[in-house]
């Protein structure tokens, strides 16, 4: 009895035993799936089959550090050309008979305006009309003293707005004109107009505001450290918010020769050419100036950067079928690429087409992580 009691002492030390090392054999196994999970997750690997990568179309790029010509970007603000730019004011007083042109209407140099009803304008051709008929009649001796008593006159109608073709006509006719056409001084756009009909007017006051916008200037602000960078004159390339696909080709005209103490920093102007008038004065715009000479950075395409929580990010490719998320730093963005600051060496391989599923994936394995933690 006393040895079989002992034989089953000991069996049942030796479950209790199995069952204990099977138990800690678990728990270790565990630990270590879970470690392995975790540090997996750390490293944002992801898997993808050769056939998967096909799916895809994942194409991989080797990282190099090459040489750009990298444009230097600004703020700039787009005005008037102000050669291009003209007030139109009355010369004279008298009353507003009809207007001919309102805002956003295309006029040439030469189109009327505007007709003005002025006594001033109706007495100095009554006072040429005269002085012509005296010349008819007037001796050879005093001809030189009334033809010098026209061209005064003709001066002073020039003065109010009367063109030579107008004098001309009133030669012609004999007849004073019932007013005074108001013309615009070049080839534009009303810009404004500030009279009515019937509105009575004051020498000086301001009738319209015309601009050609076909060529307008662009003023831009650049630090001094970035002066010798530059060449002026030199090219230049517009971008706005209105257009963000659109590229306009400008040109620096001008370096402002006295610096910007508040800002501390130069004036630029530079000419652009505007077709279509898409471009409009006061629009804010970015401004990319041409270097002298090219820099040696490590650049790759926009597309293979993606955003992923906030972070800008890269998969990188560490085996056949192993890629890796790489959390990079940006600089410049120039000519479809960007410059890569922190993140990326050279002699990398990193991915440029299907980078957008292997962000799907990456998002994937964060929220299962995330349920997982939730879940212990």
């Amino acid at each position: 009895m006393k040895i079989k009691g002992k034989k089953l002492f000991l069996l049942n030390s030796l479950l209790i035993l199995s069952v204990g090392l099977i138990y800690v054999w678990s728990a270790c196994r565990q630990a270590g799936d879970i470690h392995q999970h975790e540090e997996e997750k750390a490293e944002g690997l992801i898997s993808l089959s050769r056939p998967g990568q096909e799916l895809i179309g994942l194409q991989t790029e080797v990282a190099q550090i090459r040489e750009f010509l990298i444009p230097l970007r600004a703020a700039g603000r787009i005005d008037f050309n102000p050669k291009a730019y003209a007030v139109v004011g009355a010369r004279c007083s008298g009353r507003v008979e009809k207007v001919l042109a309102y805002e956003g209407d295309a006029v040439e140099k030469g189109t009327e305006l505007l007709y003005l009803f002025s006594p001033e304008h109706q007495a100095l051709q009554a006072e040429y009309l005269q002085t012509l008929e005296r010349m008819n009649f007037s001796a050879a001796s005093d001809k030189e003293i009334v033809k010098k008593m026209l061209d005064s006159i003709s001066r002073r109608l020039n003065f109010i707005g009367v063109s030579d073709e107008g004098i001309k006509i009133l030669v012609q006719e004999k007849k004073a004109a019932p007013f005074l056409p108001v013309l615009s001084p070049l080839k534009g756009r009303i810009i404004s107009r500030s009279v009515n009909n019937g509105e009575y007017v004051e020498t000086g006051r301001e009738l319209f505001r015309i601009a050609d916008l076909s060529l307008l200037w662009i003023e831009i602000n650049i630090f001094e450290k970035d002066l010798s960078k530059l060449t002026i004159p030199g090219d230049c390339e517009i971008r706005v918010e209105a257009y963000p696909d659109q590229i306009f080709k400008g040109r620096i005209t001008l370096l402002a020769d006295v610096m910007d103490e508040a800002t501390r920093t130069f004036r630029l102007r530079a000419e652009v050419h505007n077709p279509y008038f898409r471009l409009k004065p006061g629009m804010y715009a970015d401004v990319y100036l041409w270097p002298r000479e090219k820099e040696k950075i490590l650049a790759v395409p926009e597309k293979a950067v993606r955003r992923l929580e906030g972070e800008d990010v890269l998969f990188v490719q560490t085996g056949p079928e192993i890629f890796s998320l790489r959390q990079v730093k940006l600089g410049r963005f120039f000519e479809g690429l960007v410059e890569i600051l922190e993140g990326l060496k050279e002699g990398e391989t990193y991915v440029t087409e299907g980078s957008f599923a292997l962000k799907s994936e990456a998002m994937k394995k964060i929220l299962e992580g995330e349920g997982h933690e939730h879940r212990h």
